[in-house]
């Protein structure tokens, strides 16, 4: 029951900050960028791309920690492939600022 409750305020925050994200197009709340040099012309991408990544990839890691106890392997996948979508950010952030 526990691990449901942490779940959902997990998935809450990450929503919450995600349309923050989009709204406000404020890139300073996204760690490990250097906001500054992003250009004006990319900065809706970048906000629209990372409130994507986050949500998906935290349903993702979410799933495998709810599965973790009724299938290992699936849980597993599910966690790497959450974490994928969260690098794939951070690769889709470096070709833009290219």
């Amino acid at each position: 029951m526990l691990d449901i409750v942490i779940s959902i305020s997990f998935f809450l925050v990450s929503v919450l900050i995600a349309i923050y994200v989009a709204y406000s197009k404020n890139l300073k709340i996204i760690a490990s960028i250097d906001h500054e040099k992003v250009g004006p012309e990319n900065k809706n991408k970048i906000a629209y791309i990372f409130s994507i990544c986050l949500v998906l990839g935290t349903i993702f890691i979410i799933s495998s920690g709810l599965l973790h106890d009724y299938n290992y392997y699936l849980s597993i996948f599910l966690f790497v492939v959450g974490f994928a979508i969260l690098v794939l950010f951070y690769i889709v952030f470096l070709k833009l600022n290219k």
